[in-house]
């Protein structure tokens, strides 16, 4: 749009229904924590998630989903390191209202003390109890914090106690001028709408927006591990269990296809390497699991296993760094890469089956790629992959002096997860 606000329609007539996703290009990477010369602002993205259902001008505290749920539609919202997308499932009739109400709480959002309050005690009570009171939350907070020290993926998005303590409304305000913009954001409206009466809605309804000059001014690289970083978490638990993370590539670059197919051979399904490994034959872990984050910059790529009970939590490690050190060494078999490249085909079209999954993946693929239409590439990087680079990825990415380690050892009076 003339404003520099990308819309996408994707026209589907099967059923009388709309999904309508706005994702914004900001999330915890864009904040900054606590110095001696400022307070920080981390957790101010998911703070804004909150904030964005609590009123605007012409639609008051309450009244979006009020409105939304009385039309017999739906809304959510999430944020991530990277973006923060709110989407609205409804039926066809409720289009011009959702435009309506959308556009008032980007350009009109109400920041009052009242609401501003409310909803940051909320944030920190989501905090205790997602991180402080879990222990994979704890967990998770404990390897960003360790695996990154410069690049802001250090900090959870939910954001550190101490800055959620310290944000103000003004903070909000500055927060929501400079993110909260059209040229910020990309609309994907998807289903039973027509393209040219569409976008004729959304050129009234959004038009008179100011063209916002925004760059993308996180510049900071994470440096090179200097070795393996191993934190010890004691808490109350019935069993031990290990959190991993490997420093990986941007989500850009060529390499993460090929981290993908090793995500699916080593870790996803019954048949995998190390389920089938640790779970199955030897029986020392309950369950493994890995996955590979994509982000705009360099992520991690994580394992996670439970020990069983009366079973060294070291032996389960020295069996998993076994089966990492055979996919640095030898070859996959061929059957083994088809069988990766068929689950990813078929997962991301699965994905893709819904309205809002469409919605959703191609607005990850754009903040992603910078080009949405990679959606539509990616079975083919996919499918390009060779044996030769699963091997050439294990050995750059999944090397000891490159990974994270938090560990939780249960403390003698048990507890629960």
């Amino acid at each position: 749009m003339s404003n520099g606000m990308l819309v996408l329609i994707i026209e589907d007539h099967s059923l009388p229904i709309v999904c309508y996703n706005t994702t914004f290009k900001v999330g915890s990477r864009n904040e900054f924590q606590k110095t001696a010369k400022s307070h920080g602002i981390t957790g101010m993205s998911h703070l804004f998630e909150h904030m964005m259902f609590n009123g605007s001008k012409k639609y008051g505290e309450g009244i979006f989903d009020q409105l939304l749920e009385a039309n017999g539609g739906n809304s959510n919202a999430w944020t991530s390191k990277d973006m923060t997308s709110y989407y609205e499932v409804f039926p066809t009739d409720c289009l011009d209202l959702v435009i309506d109400m959308e556009a008032d709480r980007m350009a009109n959002l109400s920041l009052t003390k009242k609401m501003f309050t409310s909803e940051r005690d909320v944030v920190k009570e989501e905090r205790r109890m997602s991180i402080e009171n879990s222990i994979p939350g704890t967990m998770w907070e404990a390897l960003y914090k360790n695996a990154f020290t410069k690049h802001p993926y250090h900090w959870p998005v939910v954001g550190w106690m101490e800055d959620l303590n310290e944000i103000t409304l003004s903070d909000c305000k500055s927060f929501y001028q400079k993110y909260y913009s059209p040229s910020n954001a990309i609309l994907i409206i998807a289903g039973d709408v027509v393209y040219p009466n569409v976008i004729d809605k959304l050129e009234s309804a959004y038009g008179s927006m100011p063209v916002a000059k925004l760059t993308d001014s996180q510049s900071i690289t994470e440096p090179n591990n200097d070795g393996e970083r191993m934190v010890e978490i004691h808490r109350p638990a019935e069993l031990e269990r290990w959190l991993m993370g490997y420093l990986g590539c941007a989500g850009n670059h060529r390499d993460t296809a090929t981290l993908d197919i090793i995500q699916q051979i080593m870790g996803d399904g019954d048949s995998s390497r190390l389920v089938k490994k640790l779970v199955h034959d030897s029986q020392i872990a309950i369950d493994v699991s890995g996955t590979f984050h994509w982000g705009i910059d360099p992520d991690l790529f994580l394992f996670d296993f439970r020990v069983r009970p009366g079973i060294s939590g070291d032996r389960v490690l020295g069996q998993f760094d076994k089966q990492i050190d055979r996919l640095s060494e030898t070859l996959v078999s061929p059957r083994e890469l088809q069988k990766a490249k068929n689950q990813l085909a078929s997962q991301l079209i699965f994905e893709m089956s819904t309205l809002l999954g469409k919605c959703t993946e191609i607005s990850n693929y754009y903040m992603i790629f910078n080009d949405y239409q990679m959606v539509f590439n990616m079975i083919d990087r996919y499918m390009n992959v060779t044996r030769q680079d699963v091997l050439t990825a294990a050995q750059t990415y999944l090397r000891r002096d490159n990974r994270t380690i938090v560990r939780v050892i249960p403390e003698k009076n048990g507890g629960t997860e």
